[in-house]
């Protein structure tokens, strides 16, 4: 399967500016997700990636759809969850290969 996802935008980018659009502090951010305001502070800087549960954690926790934070760039129609999924996870096993 070839790659839908961009460098374009950084998931740590995505993530601040959505919280700062929503009007929502780190430390609010932090206790919704459940994680130490370190942690999330890590997320939001880049210092860490989320893990794929966090992503859908962050994603109800803001009231967008999932791939907000994926930037596909085309129609989610035209791929099967297990598509998306397997996106999701070859993306993951990439940057910790790196």
């Amino acid at each position: 399967m070839e790659s839908y996802t961009s460098k374009k935008r950084e998931f740590n980018y995505l993530l601040k500016n959505l919280r700062i659009t929503s009007g929502v502090t780190q430390l609010q951010a932090s206790r919704e997700l459940g994680v130490a305001r370190q942690t999330y502070l890590d997320l939001e800087s880049g210092k860490t990636e989320p893990r794929l549960s966090m992503i859908r954690d962050l994603s109800q926790i803001f009231s967008v759809d999932v791939t907000y934070f994926l930037d596909i760039k085309v129609p989610l129609s035209s791929f099967t969850t297990q598509e998306l999924l397997e996106e999701l996870l070859q993306r993951q096993k990439v940057e910790t290969d790196v």
